[in-house]
C-alpha cells in the first residue's frame, strides 16, 4: 500500500461498524453470534446497579400503584429496556448520530434517510427499502421508523407494554403514570451515562446507548421462551435475573427458561473454531472476454486467498477440458432428459 492510502482507515471504520451491527440491529438474525450462543453483549452491570436504588425509591414514592414493587422487578424492567434498545442498534455510532453527537439526516428522518450511507460514506453497507437498519428510541415520532417511548393515544409502545408486564402493579398504570415511570427511568439512565441525548426532528429527542457502556462475554447461556420460542443469549452471571422473566416479544405471555440446545450448534462451532469463509460468487458465461474468463478460472482453481471465487454460476462454457481440481459440489439445472 502507498503511505497515504486510506484503505487501512476504511477497513478499521468498517470493522467498527460491523461489530456494532452484530451486537445491535443484526443481533436477532438467525446466524448472528448471539443467536448461535457464542457471544453476547450487555450494558455495563456496575452502571445498571448504580441506577437501581434511587430509581426504586423514586418509583415507590412517586407512582402510587408501584409502592409495593421490589428491587428485582425494577432490575428486570431496566434490564429488558436496555436489552431491547441495544438489539435495535441504538448506539452512538458517529455515522448515525454525527461526529459531534448533534444529530444527522438519518436521525432527523427517523431512520429513513439512507442517502449518505448509499452514496457518500465508503465504509458502511448499502441500505435498501427492506434492509434491517439501526433503530432508536425517541420522545416524539412524527415521521420515520424509530420507536416512540410513550404513546398517549392508540396502541401503546413496546416500552409501555414491557413496563405493564414486568412490574405487574396492583392496578394497571394509566397513561400519565406510564409516562412518569418511563421518564424517571430515562432520567436515571442519563444521569448514570447509560444513555445520550441526540437532537431529533424539531422538538424530538433521540436516545442512544454509548458504545463505551457495552460489554461482551463469551460465557453465555441461551434462554428460550416457553410459549413463543424466542431465544436470547445472556451472560451466565445474569441467569438469576433472566430465569422466568417475561418474554420480550410484545404479545407473548411466556417466560424465559434455559435452552438445553444452547443456541445454534453448527454456527456456534464454526464461530468458536474460526472455520468461517465468506462465499465469493462469480458468473462464468460466454459474455466474458477470454482474458476475464481465464483469470476467473485460474483464481477459482487456485483458491488460496479469501478473495478467490469459491462458487461459480456457469453455463456450458465451463465444460470438459478445464481442470477445476478441487470441486466439492455440482448443482445442475435444466438438464436434458436424454443424451443428445
Amino acid at each position: 500500500l502507498k503511505a497515504d492510502s486510506p484503505l487501512i482507515k476504511i477497513v478499521h471504520k468498517r470493522m467498527r461498524w460491523e461489530v456494532g451491527a452484530e451486537f445491535g440491529y443484526r443481533s436477532r438474525l438467525n446466524s448472528s453470534v448471539e443467536q448461535a450462543g457464542s457471544l453476547t453483549a450487555y450494558v455495563d452491570p456496575s452502571a445498571v446497579n448504580s441506577v437501581l436504588p434511587n430509581l426504586l425509591s423514586r418509583l415507590q414514592n412517586e407512582i402510587e400503584p408501584l409502592r409495593q414493587i421490589d428491587s428485582l422487578q425494577v432490575h428486570q424492567l431496566v434490564l429488558g429496556l436496555l436489552h431491547n434498545w441495544r438489539q435495535r442498534g441504538g448506539f452512538d455510532m458517529p455515522e448515525l448520530v454525527g461526529i459531534d453527537r448533534k444529530g444527522s439526516a438519518y436521525i432527523t428522518s427517523g431512520g429513513t434517510e439512507t442517502f449518505v450511507f448509499n452514496k457518500r460514506i465508503t465504509h458502511t453497507p448499502r441500505f435498501g427499502p427492506s434492509t434491517p437498519k439501526p433503530g432508536f428510541i425517541c420522545s416524539h415520532r412524527r415521521n420515520g421508523n424509530f420507536e416512540q417511548l410513550v404513546r398517549e393515544k392508540g396502541q401503546i409502545t413496546w416500552s409501555q407494554n414491557w413496563l405493564n408486564r414486568i412490574l405487574d402493579p396492583t392496578k394497571v398504570l394509566d397513561i400519565e403514570q406510564q409516562k412518569e415511570t418511563l421518564q424517571a427511568v430515562i432520567e436515571s439512565f442519563l444521569k448514570e451515562g447509560l444513555l445520550l441525548e441526540i437532537p431529533g426532528h424539531r422538538e424530538s429527542i433521540v436516545w442512544a446507548i454509548p458504545r463505551s457502556r457495552i460489554q461482551v462475554s463469551a460465557q453465555t447461556i441461551v434462554l428460550r421462551c416457553n410459549c413463543c420460542g424466542d431465544s436470547q443469549a445472556i451472560p451466565s452471571n445474569q441467569l438469576f435475573l433472566w430465569d422466568r422473566m417475561p418474554c420480550l416479544v410484545r404479545h407473548c405471555n411466556g417466560a424465559y427458561t434455559t435452552n438445553s440446545r444452547g443456541g445454534l450448534p453448527l454456527y456456534k462451532r464454526l464461530y468458536e473454531q474460526g472455520e468461517v469463509n465468506r462465499i465469493v460468487a462469480r458468473e462464468h458465461t460466454g459474455l466474458l472476454t477470454r482474458q476475464h474468463r481465464e483469470r476467473l478460472e485460474s483464481n477459482y482453481i487456485r483458491g488460496e486467498y479469501r478473495s478467490d471465487p469459491n462458487l461459480l454460476s456457469a453455463t456450458s462454457t465451463l465444460e470438459m477440458g478445464i481442470n477445476i481440481g478441487d470441486l466439492s459440489t455440482v448443482l445442475l439445472a435444466s438438464v436434458p432428459p436424454e443424451p443428445a
